[in-house]
């Protein structure tokens, strides 16, 4: 439907449960929620359609395609990290095996372009950062979270033990075959009262 069917924010507005039907689903999958410029719009929109997701009424693979075509161009840094972790959360708990492998390719590709694009502000790529490394599973994937290890940045930043220990714990969780030696190392690199903590959670 027209965004101007849909409720905007005004000082004195209360927060209600949006349904949407399935003309407002359509629409929203075909563009319109890429075109909705008021944020909180956009947050309104985004947890109706997750909303639908739980209830079983989206197929997680319809909304996980939308997350995939939207989030680039998401420019509030707020929205970002929510919606990359419903994108996550869609893959991870709602799909098939063999439907979550070929969106998480996909998920993963889109995650670590925008950690890399230098027009995006540092929180967001950052948000971008931490999802891939909390989803990749690919060999290509693998294989680029164990180059964070040795690089000395990411996302624009440089790349610092919180960010290190994320990366050993996914590849710890993974099995990968160089997981223990890279859990090794990186015991031996953070000796702090902090990295001991997460030398044991790891």
């Amino acid at each position: 439907r027209d965004l101007h069917s849909f409720p905007t924010r005004r000082s004195s507005d209360l927060y209600f449960l949006t349904l949407l039907d399935s003309v407002s689903v359509q629409s929203l999958m075909a563009g319109e929620l890429g075109r909705a410029q008021d944020p909180f719009l956009r947050t309104m929109l985004w947890g109706a359609l997750w909303d639908q997701v739980r209830d079983a009424q989206l197929a997680p693979e319809r909304f996980a395609e939308l997350a995939l075509a939207e989030i680039p161009r998401e420019k509030d840094e707020q929205i970002v990290p929510v919606l990359l972790g419903r994108l996550e959360r869609s893959i991870r708990a709602y799909m098939a095996p063999a439907k979550a492998a070929t969106m998480r390719s996909s998920a993963e590709r889109m995650l670590w372009d925008g950690a890399r694009d230098a027009s995006k502000p540092y929180g967001i790529r950052k948000a971008f950062l931490d999802a891939f490394i909390g989803l990749a599973a690919s060999a290509d994937g693998m294989a680029t979270l164990e180059s964070l290890l040795s690089a000395d940045s990411a996302a624009g930043e440089p790349v610092r033990d919180p960010t290190r220990w994320s990366v050993v714990n996914r590849l710890v969780v993974l099995g990968t075959a160089n997981a223990e030696r890279s859990l090794a190392a990186q015991v031996a690199r953070d000796t702090t009262p902090d990295g001991r903590r997460r030398a044991f959670v790891a």
